[in-house]
């Protein structure tokens, strides 16, 4: 409950400083642009750089579009670790042959400000392609967030661009993804590399990744098993974070539940997909 407490008041002093000192500067700056959001990769680890076949990759591997088969549409919301913080997904996307595309709303918006209103989203469009054993894929996104108090309103954008590469060998698969490997206006937002590897068995996953921003580096690990037809159990590493989730498939309609336990706490996630 403290640390809940302390990384509220934290979060809120973040954005009084950032309203307080912005003259005029239009580069985004939000709390949360890589806030990853799927209950299944989430549960894996976020070890999905490799493992992107489904709309979710727009987030995770933009590579991964090219495996989209059917229109798909997702949904996604919960309170961001017990902060008060509502993270929102609504995203769809549809594929063929090889091709795939999707688009996807992103917010995270605080539901108690101290008198602020405070919102972040993220737009973005992105598409790949399958070239025999190599995915390519890329993926454009515009960055706003809007801060208001009783004396100014601040708005600010940034637009940012993504790359993806996967190759299939046989049951392993190698991905490699950048975020915001473009960002305009400067500075924008922070690059992130990804890599990973995942080899895919007929009932199990096992997925490794690392993620490179500046500095720092986070290794990530995933395991799902196929417990039942329809019904897969979850579990991951990121960094010293434990994650774990649970998947059902009932026709056409995938729901995903998720657990992430991290420095912001405890978040219980649940992600809706229908195919059709």
């Amino acid at each position: 409950m403290i640390q809940k407490i302390l990384l509220r008041i934290v979060f809120f002093l973040t954005l009084s400083v950032s309203f307080v000192f912005a003259s005029g500067d239009s580069s985004f700056d939000g709390c949360f642009p890589h806030q990853g959001y799927g209950a299944s990769p989430i549960a894996l680890g976020s070890a999905y750089t490799a493992i992107s076949n489904d709309i979710l990759s727009l987030y995770w591997n933009p590579a991964g579009l090219a495996e989209i088969k059917s229109r798909q549409l997702i949904t996604q919301q919960y309170d961001l670790g017990g902060l008060g913080i509502t993270h929102s997904v609504l995203s769809f996307g549809a594929g063929q042959k090889g091709r795939g595309w999707a688009v996807s709303w992103n917010r995270l918006e605080p539901t108690n400000t101290w008198g602020y209103s405070y919102q972040e989203d993220t737009f973005a469009f992105g598409t790949g392609k399958k070239i025999n054993s190599l995915q390519l894929g890329l993926s454009a996104k515009g960055y706003h967030s809007y801060l208001k108090s009783a004396e100014e309103t601040d708005r600010k954008w940034s637009l940012g661009l993504d790359l993806g590469l996967i190759f299939n060998h046989n049951a392993s698969r190698f991905g490699i993804a950048t975020r915001d490997l473009i960002s305009l206006p400067a500075p924008g937002v922070a690059r992130e590399y990804s890599l990973g590897y995942a080899w895919i068995g007929s009932s199990q996953v096992l997925a490794l990744g690392i993620d490179f921003q500046g500095q720092a580096r986070t290794l990530k690990l995933g395991f799902e098993y196929q417990l039942l037809d329809g019904i897969a159990i979850r579990c991951g590493l990121r960094g010293t974070d434990l994650t774990a989730g649970v998947g059902f498939t009932f026709q056409n309609i995938n729901i995903d539940y998720a657990f992430s336990n991290n420095s912001m706490g405890k978040s219980n996630i649940f992600t809706y997909q229908l195919s059709f």
